[in-house]
Order: structure tokens, then C-alpha cells, then sequence
């Protein structure tokens, strides 16, 4: 019977190793209106998609300015609400992964977030997309809701 009881076991564990590298992230129920948002007066909204399938697994950190790392896995879109003016963004753990902003009230900057791996080390690019393009990309994905 320990035999069995071990084949049992044996997936469980393996679905619970699997989920242990990852962290829970609330979500919004659908990004489509998003893509039409509009700016605040004096704000300007930015939107970091990640909508590529290229190392699915891993959670990029993308921060703006100085503020918290936000996790951006694969297949969604964190927005910020900013003032107008410069701002830049990184990605967490490719210290040569950022993009400088200098935004209109009432503009909105869609970027792409990329997975990228360089000398065997995982990372990460950010690339400003077309509003077109941008939106289409948010529309794809699902909206986190930072804590």
C-alpha cells in the first residue's frame, strides 16, 4: 500500500514545486475598456504589456522611477497613473533594460515588456509601442491590479 500511496503523492508534489516560484496576482475581470481609458487632466497613463509567449514561466519586475517592482508575467498588462512629464521605466535584474518617457497630459504610453535571455542570463526589453499597436496588445491580455 506505501507503494500506491507514494504514486499518489508523487504529482502532487510536483504541481506544488511547480507553483512555488510564482506569486499570486490579483487581476482585473477584463482589460478591453482599458484600452480606451483617458488620462486625468496633468496625468498621463502608461501600459506595460507582456504579451509575448517567449519564457511563459518567469515574471519580469518592471518599476517606473524609483517605486516599487511590480511582477508582470506572461500574458499581461500593468498600467500607472502618473503626472505628465519624464519618467523611466526598468526592468528589474537587466540593468540595461530601461525607457525613458517624457509624457503630455493626457497622454498615454503603451510599452512592451520583452523576456530576453543574453550570456545564458535571463532578463528583460522594453520597447515603446505605436497607440494602435498598444492598445490591440492590452486588449489581448488581462489587467493586474497592484496591491
Amino acid at each position: 500500500m506505501h507503494g500506491v500511496t507514494r504514486l499518489l503523492l508523487i504529482p502532487l508534489a510536483l504541481a506544488l514545486a511547480a507553483c512555488s516560484g510564482t506569486r499570486s496576482v490579483p487581476e482585473t475581470a477584463d482589460a478591453a475598456p482599458e484600452a480606451s481609458r483617458r488620462a486625468a487632466p496633468g496625468e498621463a497613463l502608461i501600459y506595460v504589456v507582456r504579451d509575448e509567449r517567449f519564457a511563459a514561466g518567469r515574471i519580469l519586475g518592471v518599476r517606473i522611477n524609483d517605486d516599487e517592482t511590480v511582477p508582470l508575467p506572461s500574458g499581461s498588462t500593468q498600467r500607472w497613473e502618473v503626472a505628465a512629464g519624464e519618467h523611466v521605466l526598468h526592468v528589474a535584474d537587466s540593468p540595461d533594460a530601461r525607457l525613458e518617457l517624457d509624457l503630455a497630459s493626457g497622454e498615454r504610453a503603451f510599452v512592451r515588456a520583452s523576456a530576453s535571455v543574453s550570456e545564458g542570463r535571463f532578463g528583460g526589453r522594453l520597447t515603446r509601442l505605436p497607440v494602435e499597436r498598444g492598445r490591440d496588445a492590452v486588449m489581448r491580455t488581462r489587467l493586474l491590479a497592484r496591491e
